[in-house]
């Protein structure tokens, strides 16, 4: 367990524990039925974006299947929401990289692990709003 985390249950008398999950979901559409959400991709919170990734799957959905009907609407949501999902998934993977690694010996830890410190991590952070458009975006294209 990254030494931050470790640090959080020492200090907090009540019991608490959340598993970490990644989950990159190969279809997300299944006849007439889509799933969205957590159903559909599961991220680490590290984004801060699971809310909003909902909230991004309904209105695509909804637009799709408004603009092009039941069928040719769930296709478009496949493909859309698909990569944005994974691109997603990936971020939060790349952003927890940094925890996962600070416990190990310098010389195990990988890319900017080795070099960054936390004040670099919030500013990365910081930049979430960016982030989230840039993977959107990449996902357009796709």
């Amino acid at each position: 367990m990254a030494p931050q985390v470790a640090e959080i249950f020492e200090r907090d008398p009540r019991p608490f524990f959340q598993g970490i999950f990644d989950f990159i979901s190969p279809q997300i559409v299944f006849g007439r039925v889509a799933l969205l959400g957590d159903a559909a991709f599961l991220a680490r919170p590290h984004p801060g974006a699971g809310t909003t990734k909902c909230a991004m799957d309904a209105e695509c959905l909804a637009d799709s299947i408004a603009s092009l009907g039941i069928d040719g609407g769930l296709a478009k949501y496949q493909r859309l929401q698909g990569a944005f999902g994974a691109g997603l998934v990936r971020q939060s993977q790349h952003d927890g990289s940094y925890l996962t690694d600070q416990h190990k010996p310098r010389e195990q830890r990988r890319n900017k692990d080795v070099s960054w410190g936390v004040d670099d991590l919030m500013r990365d952070h910081d930049g979430r709003s960016v982030q989230v458009q840039r993977i959107l975006d990449e996902s357009r294209r796709a």
